[in-house]
């Protein structure tokens, strides 16, 4: 503790003394009443106490010989801390150089926070906690790398032309993937399905560089829709949209066939020759082509949202295990979207023209696979209304739509008790930067009415745009008044 602060347990210090009586003039006289009990707020301290606690400080300082500086206890004298709740809030800005939460198979990246109490007297020990602490790493609010689309415009064997586009380059864990496939035919050509995976790549490397292990690339369906099906239940979570052409309903197939049989008669008829047999009914993505009418001869189009497996699903498969992306120089792990689409054409040296040749149609992307918790809600700001401190009733215990919700109170009540306690700490202490923000010493303390009624007025969106270091007192905070009717005035001026 620093007896330079400016309130008696720090600037940063939000405590709730234990009082029988829930006024905030006795929680005053209580702490007021603490003051002139507490030694360290006594400055004629006598030559031979002085003496004293150099002696122990020397006697800390010989003890501990591993920890070159001494902490603020050894070094400056302790205060008291009367029973209550007292908070803490801080801040640790942190490189963006630093690694990332990394747990694998055979390394892992584990931040962890240490805090230390130091108690006054020789039989009293100190107190030591230690908290695991995630750190996620987000993609860079100012870049567009990550919000650009991937386009594959390709054409296959004169036989079809396709276009595909992933909307984004970076998806955390949990969300889906949009995918648009148009799919233009050049020939009677069919396309039996689509599949698409994620292909997941770790490799390891030793400190010094010399030793690497190549861990096997894992390969994770995420969506398969085959022609003439439903999509299976196990692919629920993902949607699957055909904007334009694709499939035909048993109604609007039988029609089809119907139509193509009476141009088929009427051209026989035409040329004298016998009529041609329908072709057997073939699940096609793009259609009845086979058919041979024009209306099928468009492209199609298909929207697909990927799921990506979230959390709860890894807990529960350990198959659908994925890792987010890492660069560190020990383990790089990399992420890859493959899309396949299976078809067939006729056999060209097939004299009779009923056989047909299977394909596989594979595009690989590389993509950026986030953390959970990289998502747009918590990267982006939130937009402003009315009141500054809204209220947010639960939490969840990880980034994923599926995650298991946390209770937690009211963050406009959360609000409301900081800023009394605030009030309480500001008691005659020196006018500085912050003492534009508090109440003085000499104003009564408000009731929490009027301090929910400064929460409940709505500030300037000015206020945001930049820091100032001179900002109105909460007391001033009043909202703008409404400008003035300009159509009454241009009433006023028209007569």
């Amino acid at each position: 503790m620093n007896n330079e602060w400016k309130y008696d347990y720090g600037n940063q210090c939000k405590f709730r003394l234990k009082s029988t009586s829930p006024n905030d003039n006795d929680l005053m006289d209580e702490l007021n009443r603490s003051k002139s009990l507490s030694p360290h707020y006594h400055r004629n301290d006598g030559t031979e106490d002085l003496k004293r606690l150099s002696s122990e400080n020397a006697q800390v300082r010989s003890l501990n010989k591993d920890h070159p500086i001494a902490t603020a206890t050894q070094m400056k004298r302790c205060k008291v801390f009367y029973p209550g709740t007292y908070d803490y809030f801080f801040e640790l800005p942190i490189d963006h150089r630093q690694l990332e939460t990394t747990k694998v198979q055979y390394g892992f990246v584990k931040w962890e926070l240490h805090a230390a109490v130091d108690r006054a007297g020789i039989f009293n020990p100190n107190l030591h906690g230690v908290k695991e602490v995630l750190i996620v790493r987000v993609p860079d609010l100012l870049s567009l790398e990550m919000t650009e689309s991937m386009l594959i415009s390709r054409q296959w064997q004169d036989q079809l032309y396709y276009d595909i586009i992933i909307s984004g380059k970076g998806f955390p864990v949990g969300s889906k993937i949009p995918i648009t496939f148009q799919l233009t035919p050049l020939a009677k050509v069919q396309v039996h399905g689509l599949k698409v995976f994620v292909i997941e790549s770790m490799e390891y490397w030793s400190n010094d560089r010399t030793a690497a292990r190549k861990a096997l690339s894992r390969k994770i369906l995420l969506l398969s829709k085959l022609a003439g099906r439903a999509l299976a239940p196990s692919w629920a979570f993902s949607n699957l949209r055909t904007i334009r052409g694709g499939e035909l309903s048993p109604e609007q197939r039988r029609g089809a066939r119907e139509m193509a049989a009476r141009q088929r008669t009427a051209e026989a008829s035409r040329q004298n020759i016998a009529i041609q047999p329908l072709p057997e009914p073939s699940a096609n993505l793009l259609g009845d082509l086979d058919l041979g009418l024009e209306s099928f001869w468009g492209p199609t189009e298909i929207e697909v949202d990927v799921q990506i497996p979230t959390c709860g699903m890894m807990a529960s498969n350990k198959n659908l295990k994925l890792y987010p992306e890492c660069t560190w120089r020990n383990v790089n792990i990399r992420h890859w979207i493959q899309v396949i689409l299976p078809t067939s054409r006729l056999d060209p040296i097939d004299p009779t023209g009923t056989k047909r040749r299977n394909f596989e149609i594979s595009i690989n992307l590389p993509f950026t696979l986030l953390h959970c918790r990289a998502t747009p809600v918590n990267i982006y700001l939130p937009t402003y209304s009315g009141k500054i401190c809204q209220s947010t009733t639960c939490q969840s215990i990880c980034g994923c739509p599926d995650a298991l919700k946390i209770p937690t109170e009211s963050s406009t009540d959360y609000c409301i008790r900081t800023l009394a306690g605030v009030n309480l700490t500001s008691g005659d202490r020196s006018s500085s930067r912050r003492a534009a923000h508090l109440a003085s010493g000499q104003q009564s303390p408000r009731s929490s009415a009027e301090i929910a009624a400064v929460h409940d007025s709505q500030r300037p969106i000015y206020v945001f745009v930049g820091p100032s270091l001179n900002l109105p007192t909460f007391d001033n905070n009043i909202a703008q008044p409404s400008p003035p009717n300009s159509s009454t005035k241009y009433s006023k001026q028209a007569s």
